[in-house]
This record gives C-alpha cells, sequence and structure tokens, in this order.
C-alpha cells in the first residue's frame, strides 16, 4: 500500500488473492490485512493498480474494489496480453502461433500462469460460476511443456 499520510489516501499496488493450487482454495486474509491497514490508518483507497498481467498470483483487485469503492487501474500495455492471449488482432492466426510457439519453447511457464490469466485479466473476478452453481478455473491437461 501506497499513502501520503494518516489520514491521507492511499492506493494498492498489485493486491494478492491468496490461492492454494493443491486444494484450489482461494482466500481473501491477505487482502483483509490491506483493508484492516487502510482502517486502522484512516486512509481511503482511492486507487487499486495492477503494474502488469501477473502469472505468479491472482488478484485480489475485485475483492478490494468491493471493499472500498477504489477505481482499478491497469497500463495500457495490458491489451497486447490480451491479444497475445486470445490470438493476437495484428497478425494472421498461422503467424502468431509460429512466433508464439518459438518464444514459448525457450520459457519455463510460471508456476500459476493458468489459474493467474483466468483470474487477472478479469481484473480479479473469478470466472463466473457453472450451472451447479461452482466455480471453476479450466486446467487443460498435457498440454504445457514436453512433458518431461
Amino acid at each position: 500500500m501506497l499513502y501520503d499520510r494518516d489520514g491521507g489516501h492511499a492506493a494498492v499496488i498489485d493486491p494478492v488473492l491468496d490461492y492454494d493450487p493443491a486444494s484450489a482454495r482461494t482466500s481473501t486474509g491477505s487482502a483483509e490485512r490491506v483493508l484492516e491497514f487502510a482502517r486502522s490508518h484512516d486512509l481511503p483507497v482511492d486507487w487499486i493498480l495492477e503494474t502488469h498481467a501477473h502469472a505468479d498470483h491472482l488478484t485480489a483487485a475485485a475483492h478490494l474494489r468491493r471493499g472500498t469503492g477504489a477505481k482499478v487501474a491497469i497500463g495500457r500495455g495490458i491489451t497486447q496480453v490480451q491479444d497475445s492471449i486470445h490470438g493476437g488482432r495484428n497478425v494472421g492466426e498461422d503467424t502468431f502461433v509460429k512466433m508464439r510457439t518459438r518464444r514459448d519453447a525457450t520459457l519455463a511457464p510460471p508456476k500459476l500462469i493458468l489459474p493467474a490469466l483466468q483470474v487477472n485479466i478479469r481484473a480479479g473476478e473469478l470466472p463466473p460460476p457453472d450451472i451447479n452453481g461452482v466455480r471453476y478455473l479450466r486446467l487443460p491437461l498435457n498440454q504445457l511443456g514436453d512433458g518431461h
């Protein structure tokens, strides 16, 4: 949290939604500690700032927005990330797939890439519930890496 003084104004930068991949459980403990800090220092939170599309954690922006009424902002560059995830707008699909295949072959995927993309591109909103009322993070099996 960034703030000017007690009773002044505050911004939260890159808030974390707690996520345990082993149990597929989310919790808001970290975000609640941020909210408690703001309350204890009489800080209205004006902004929640995402510095980039995170692949190492899920964002708690939506939870904090509901708790504070703050605005959520991210840089214009996020549209490039969204384009690359959703196929790219400025190149043909074949070109895009070749470029990503070449580049991605040199990188190890971040541990939380699949859940992070599904939550963070929605500014911290979890995917909508299925017909049974349960929210799911979709994980494609046997699609990443070379299987070794």
